[in-house]
């Protein structure tokens, strides 16, 4: 099983395949645009490689330490679906600008990124690293300053091996655009730049012109610093053809009235937010947030989130990145973005209404090559939300900071595959006193009543009437500890009345592990199981087959026949 597990893995999607990034060419030309790139330095063990491990990160002092190395760090499991494979080919220069460029390369098995530059070969100051495992990787080397040669060490690791390379890039001259040293209304279309730091008492950029391109310049926009009364926004696209781009957005002191958003776009068509940096703290605060539009591209985004209260958890909620896709047709990507400490809801995708039918075409959205970390405070969260139709979720690492669900599917035609994800769920306080984590002043049963215990569940992957995926070649880790925790489940799927079924679940790995000393409910103690079907018997069974199921409760239960079939699957009990 094991070695048909890793053989599969060879079916890697390049993320970076659909999302609009085009090969830079050979290296050592041009990246396209006539920007020069070098040759890659010799191989790893020649003069002129820096210690890429003492790099620091680029990112404000705000955004948090990487929590970990990744790959269960419980050690309850192991990862045995990655196949490693550390070495790089087609290292190269995309989407080279003034003050940043993106870095892409191929590694021949699954394994980390980690990223480190500086203007000479043998110094490389400024980098950082990321988990998870990937053959595509993909990294934004940024701030830049314009006209100067950097020189790039990259280096992927699987779990034995590694290798490094060097390539070098001169970023050319600010193009030209009109600059801004203010917050105010953009009404006319152009290429614009942001000169300084800014700062609004509400809303800093409203823009109502199409055809805009925003730089921000890697300054930083603050704003909300002393409006409390009505919802604010650091930048405010109403307008089609809108870019965003190349900066700091952060909430202020005052921070605005509920749901006010670092970035929002409105009833828009082709909007793109790349390469920025968001903080948000205040109630009920989103990262970024597009509402009625379409055609949105989403990516290199840090997001860090310390919102702590969600004023209701039915609508809107809380959310890092969420797009609502508008009309049925309309397409979105998120991609390469790191999420830390969203309280309810991750990266969000919304839309049309399940399908009755199976489709024939394939996913026309997509969102992979993300990482999310989450500290959940609001009740029923994910870190990823599939509730639109046709969504490719692919190649994204999940995993809670201190407590989080995982991956939640609603709707018709996704393909999730080859993400790695851990999940959990704990308390703060003692539920004989009638307290838990989850929390929503809007609810009644806000404080948790222990008795409740589904609500306090966590959830690797939960199919919940979607229907028409597939789902495979994931690895899943769910996990509750002594005293702070109740249940959990790898894979949930739950059927309701009138369900159209027809998922399909192969070679996966799940996994759910029940610590001694987890909390029991008035009801005894919760499920915990690597694999559940339950509900009404749907239209279609879920099809179950080559899957590995380890749990140390229940490993596969499958409530009634006509939910799931299961067909060579592995069932493995610890």
């Amino acid at each position: 099983m094991k070695t048909l597990l890793c053989v599969l893995m060879v079916l890697f999607c390049a993320c970076s395949g659909s999302v609009g990034n085009t090969d830079a060419g050979d290296a050592g030309h041009d990246d396209g645009d006539g920007h020069p790139v070098s040759d890659p330095a010799p191989s790893d063990g020649d003069p002129g490689y820096c210690d890429i491990d003492d790099a620091v990160t680029p990112w404000p002092a705000w955004v948090p330490a990487w929590p970990g190395s990744g790959r269960n760090a419980t050690k309850n499991t192991t990862f045995t679906m990655l196949a490693d494979g550390s070495d790089i080919s087609n290292l190269r220069a995309e989407q080279l600008s003034a003050q940043s460029v993106v870095v892409a390369w191929e590694t021949n098995g699954d394994s980390d990124s980690t990223i480190a530059w500086g203007t000479s070969l043998e110094s490389c100051p400024i980098g950082y690293h990321r988990t998870g495992a990937r053959r595509e990787h993909r990294m934004l080397v940024a701030p830049l300053e314009p006209s100067t040669e950097y020189f790039i060490t990259v280096r992927s690791r699987d779990d034995s091996n590694s290798d490094s390379e060097i390539l070098s890039v001169t970023t050319p001259a600010l193009s030209s655009a009109t600059e801004l040293s203010a917050c105010g209304d953009i009404t006319s279309p152009g290429d614009y730049r942001l000169a300084a730091d800014v700062t609004a008492d509400c809303t800093c950029f409203r823009i109502t012109a199409a055809g805009v391109d925003l730089d921000l310049g890697w300054h930083t926009v603050t704003y909300a610093e002393n409006t409390t009364d009505q919802q604010c926004h650091g930048i405010y696209a109403n307008a089609d053809d809108v870019r965003v781009h190349g900066g700091v957005v952060v909430q202020g002191g005052a921070g605005g009235d509920l749901y006010s958003h670092a970035v929002a776009g409105r009833g828009a068509d082709g909007l793109e937010f790349d390469q920025i940096w968001l903080k948000v703290d205040r109630q009920d605060a989103f990262g970024l947030r597009t509402m009625y539009s379409s055609n949105v591209s989403v990516h290199d985004l840090v997001v860090v989130s310390g919102v702590r209260d969600v004023t209701d958890r039915h609508y809107p909620g809380n959310r890092g990145i969420g797009l609502d896709l508008d009309p049925s047709d309309a397409t979105g990507t998120v991609y390469d973005c790191i999420l830390f400490g969203f309280p309810h809801w991750g990266i969000v995708m919304t839309g049309d209404d399940r399908l009755d039918s199976r489709p024939t075409g394939g996913q026309t959205r997509r969102i992979c090559n993300n990482h999310l970390f989450a500290d959940m405070h609001a009740t029923n969260g994910y870190a990823i939300g599939m509730a639109a139709n046709h969504i490719e979720l692919d190649h994204n690492e999940i995993r809670p900071l201190h407590n989080g669900r995982a991956i939640h599917y609603t709707r018709s035609n996704g393909f999730i595959h080859h993400n790695i994800v851990e999940a959990l769920e704990l308390i703060e306080g003692d539920p004989a006193q009638g307290y838990a984590y989850y929390s929503d002043t809007s609810d009644p049963h806000s404080p948790h009543d222990p008795s409740v215990c589904s609500w306090v569940v966590a959830h690797g992957i939960r199919v919940e009437g979607g229907n028409y995926s597939e789902i495979a070649n994931n690895e899943v880790y769910v996990y509750s500890l002594p005293e702070v925790s109740f249940g959990s489940t790898g894979l949930n799927i739950n059927t309701g009345t009138g369900a159209r079924g027809g998922n399909e679940v192969h070679h996966n790995q799940f996994t759910a592990w029940r610590d001694p000393g987890s909390i029991q409910c008035s009801g005894g103690l919760v499920h915990t199981v690597a694999g559940w079907a339950r509900g009404e018997p749907p239209a279609e069974p879920a099809d179950l087959h080559h899957n590995r199921f380890v749990s140390n409760g229940d490993i596969l239960d499958i409530e009634d026949p006509s939910l799931a079939t299961s067909t060579d699957d592995e069932l493995v009990g610890l």
